[in-house]
């Protein structure tokens, strides 16, 4: 193929990608075994250093079910906040003893029958060191080994980083399920917009489970209430959050991201594409996890939200091919805990969603994962335009994804609808029709040259799979304050931007600014005949707060709700870009609109001594067997003005300016065409006379031989100062 048709190719074809089937999983799926064991169970308190008790649950293996085996045995702990004899949300202790190892839960402090208060809250230094001391408890009893392991998973999964970090002896491996790795990213807000499923559900009742949980065994009764008495009132514990819009060193200490190079024991760590916690925490938690040396880490992430798959939680979204992730975990354990001879597995194993497999990769992103830029066109994804687009949002009105990912976290179902129904609510970019299934492996980005009306306003990026019915299902998703754009080059990349979320500032309305929407990662094939989807809103009601509390803890019946304001929210199109991670070889369908036969102009550049001169290019397609083929363009008009406010004085043929008009009734000049090159033609006009001083604006519009001329979005605009 010629130079200009290759140049030509892949500035015009969206670069997407084909999946690679030798990355497919090998090796047959863990298997749990049977128990072989019955248990028997005790209530023990655990001493701390300040004097509080930490009540825990030991199971151990027994023969008969009364009388425990002598051991030794290593120990499987879990950390609670939802009682350990109630809620849980961990591993029953016999669960592991009736597999020949010993099982623990305890309660952290200030929750169930632990001493103490919930003073420095949830996911605490101090609750930290509770951990590692009842690792160290466990540890060295007569029965145990002195190996001690952890699991479990959300809360009793991110548990196991912060003690990890504490770096008890004791400790041989943890196995963190659906947990996160950055509290305030994750967690409390998404792109700085406070996150209302998790804020209104999680933080505001985390405690009520701990808080009604008590122990079983009737000897403790003078302890269990003795803790009762002293444990935080539930609900304080979100005044905390509620006071920090931003993030700090509240969130930064409970946030295990930061000190991964503390953690010095073998991670498995397990999360979920359709998680509101571990489907960026996972692969982030990997990815600083794997560059230790020497240590074993491995990536697992199945299809399933934070309460799993199928009903009642999931009733929409038990997909094949799935494996046992309580086998995935105890597999793991057992090899580190007893040296149980197991098959080799790959550092990362993830689901691929839509081919229904696992694959198999020796690190994340995959090799042979490429960073594809899509720009965004008019309605089209991947065949970039110029002009812009503009939509009107109302924070206050419009529904998202009721029930999505963020709300398994706490208590609702996800039930992904149609998203078709947001349509109206923002801007909406598609590729063509897909010749070869696309998988999409990894983060995304939006790079968004956009302006508000407004102050402050959100973005929500949303990818969805367009089937051939029309029907779009959600792929994957992410959000940006606009007072949150600030980012930290240093720890960035083309699909990962990092935001600091600290000192917001606000936007000047009518001002374009970059934006750079994370997106979170994936691993998603799209079939053939199908087509990927970008939807630009500033709305994602329920999901998302369209606003800020304003909240003084020392009056919380004062809180209040502060609304963002509607506004009218502008894109550039063309500078405006979706990058996607995509593995495998590049392949090259046509974008909508790639086949639309409608002309486009551009202008390459402005020189304006000794007259001005105006000089840029002009193509024109029609569609053959709904492919793009160049078509003549016989004609460019060009317009420019002098603007001063809403009103232009447009250049005439002889170089003068008009009289002062409206803007919006331009008048033009015809541009000379030049000789076709590789499918373009360069056109140029040229003005007798300098230009008067000022701030002009010039835009060019192509015409084809059918008559047809460049729509709106499809012209080029140029902004220039005579001086």
């Amino acid at each position: 193929m010629a130079g200009g048709a290759t140049r030509r190719a892949a500035a015009l074809a969206v670069a997407l990608v084909l999946a690679v089937p030798a990355t497919a999983a090998a090796v047959a799926p863990p298997k749990l075994p049977d128990p072989e064991f019955k248990s028997v169970a005790q209530e023990v308190l655990v001493p701390m250093d300040d004097g509080v008790n930490i009540a825990a649950t030991v199971a151990l293996p027994s023969r008969d079910g009364q009388t425990p085996l002598p051991g030794p045995f290593p120990v499987v702990l879990g950390m609670t906040p939802y009682s350990r004899n109630g809620v849980c949300g961990c591993y029953p202790p016999d669960f592991w003893a009736t597999r020949g190892i010993a099982g623990a839960v305890a309660d952290v402090r200030g929750t169930g029958g632990s001493g103490g208060t919930l003073e420095g809250n949830f996911f605490s230094p101090r609750e930290a060191r509770d951990s590692a001391a009842v690792i160290e408890y466990l540890g060295t009893q007569p029965w145990s080994s002195g190996k001690v392991g952890m699991a479990g998973g959300s809360y009793v999964g991110i548990t196991q980083y912060l003690a990890a970090e504490q770096k008890p002896p004791h400790l041989a491996a943890i196995a963190p399920q659906v947990a996160l790795g950055d509290l305030y990213r994750e967690g409390f807000a998404h792109g700085g917009i406070p996150s209302l499923l998790f804020d209104g559900q999680y933080v505001a009742v985390q405690g009520a489970p701990g808080a009604a949980g008590a122990n079983n065994d009737p000897y403790l009764l003078q302890e269990t209430l003795k803790a009762k008495l002293g444990q935080s009132p539930v609900g304080t514990t979100a005044f905390d959050y509620l006071e920090r819009p931003d993030d700090d060193a509240f969130y930064r200490d409970r946030s295990p991201i930061y000190r991964t190079g503390d953690i010095e024991v073998p991670v498995l760590v397990v999360g979920g594409w359709r998680d509101g916690l571990s489907q960026r925490g996972g692969p982030e938690m990997y990815q600083a996890l794997a560059r230790r040396r020497g240590v074993e880490t491995r990536l697992y992430m199945d299809p399933c939200t934070h309460k799993g798959c199928g009903a009642p939680f999931a009733p929409l979204t038990d997909p094949p091919g799935q494996h046992d992730v309580s086998a995935v975990v105890f597999e793991f354990l057992d090899r580190h805990l007893r040296g149980t001879k197991t098959p080799d597995r790959p550092p990362v194993e993830v689901y691929l969603q839509g081919r229904d497999e696992y694959l198999d990769a020796d690190r994340w992103p995959p090799a042979g994962t490429r960073e594809q830029q899509l720009a965004l066109g008019d309605g089209s994804l991947g065949a970039g335009d110029g002009g812009e687009q503009s939509y009107v949002t109302d924070p206050a009105a419009g529904f998202g994804l009721a029930f999505n990912q963020f709300g398994t976290v706490a208590a609702t179902p996800y039930v992904p609808t149609d998203q078709r129904l947001e349509g109206p609510q923002g801007l909406t970019f598609r590729t063509g029709v897909l010749e070869r299934p696309l998988d999409l492996v990894g983060p995304s980005a939006l790079h968004l040259v956009a302006a508000s009306t407004a102050a402050n306003t959100d973005w929500h990026a949303k990818l969805a799979d367009v089937a051939p019915d029309g029907s779009e299902s959600i792929i994957t998703e992410g959000s940006l304050r606009a007072s949150h754009r600030a980012t930290d080059p240093s720890r960035s990349s083309a699909t990962r931007p990092y935001h600091t979320h600290t000192g917001p500032q606000a936007i000047e309305p009518g001002r374009f600014y970059d934006y750079d929407v994370e997106i979170w990662p994936t691993a998603y094939r799209l079939a053939a005949g199908h087509r990927l989807q970008l939807r630009l809103t500033s709305t994602d009601v329920p999901t998302h707060l369209p606003g800020a509390i304003a909240f003084d803890r020392t009056r919380p019946q004062d809180a209040r709700v502060e609304l963002l304001p509607p506004a009218t929210n502008t894109v550039r199109l063309g500078s405006s870009r979706l990058t996607v991670s995509a593995l495998g070889a590049a392949s090259a369908p046509g974008a909508p609109g790639s086949c639309a036969p409608r002309p486009r102009a551009s202008i390459a550049r402005t020189s304006l001594r000794r007259g001005a001169a105006f000089v840029g290019r002009a193509v024109a397609f029609r569609c053959v067997g709904g492919a793009r083929r160049a078509a003549r363009v016989t004609r460019v008009r060009v317009s420019v003005s002098r603007v001063s406010g809403s009103r232009c004085r447009f250049v005439r043929s002889d170089g003068r300016l008009g009289p002062r008009r409206s803007c919006s009734r331009p008048s033009y000049l015809s541009a000379r065409l030049g000789r076709l090159r590789a499918d373009k033609v360069p056109w140029t006009l040229r003005v007798k006379r300098a230009l008067p001083r000022g701030r002009y604006l010039a835009w060019a519009v192509a015409y084809d031989a059918s008559g047809r001329t460049s729509p709106v979005t499809g012209q080029s605009v140029k902004r220039f100062d005579a001086r």
